[in-house]
C-alpha cells in the first residue's frame, strides 16, 4: 500500500531559477508540489516543500528526493517524513 511523505529540500544561496529547477527534478521522481484540503480544494505548499505518495520506503524516497536535489548543483538541506495525517494553515489557494 502506498504511503504518503513530505519532503522539505532548503538550496544554499539559491536564485529564483535555482529553485525552479529544483522543482523541475523533484517532479521528475514524482513529488508534487501541492496538496487536496478536504473540502478547501487544492492549494500550494511552501516553497522547497513537497509530497508524494509511494510504496517505496522512506530510505528510497530519501534518496530519490536527495538525487533531485543534488542535481541543482547547490548543496542542500533536505528532510522526509512519513506524512499520514497533515495540517496546514495560510496556504494560497492553486
Amino acid at each position: 500500500m502506498a504511503q504518503q511523505y513530505l519532503a522539505r529540500v532548503e538550496l544554499h544561496y539559491a536564485t529564483d531559477q535555482d529553485y525552479d529547477r529544483l522543482h523541475d527534478h523533484m517532479a521528475g521522481v514524482g513529488f508534487g508540489r501541492s496538496i487536496w484540503l478536504n473540502g478547501m480544494g487544492e492549494h500550494w505548499l511552501p516553497t522547497g516543500t513537497y509530497v508524494t505518495s509511494s510504496e517505496k520506503p522512506l530510505q528510497g524516497v530519501f534518496a530519490d528526493a536527495q538525487q533531485a536535489a543534488n542535481r541543482t548543483g547547490k548543496t542542500n538541506e533536505l528532510i522526509v517524513a512519513v506524512a499520514p495525517g497533515t495540517l496546514s494553515g495560510g496556504l494560497k489557494k492553486k
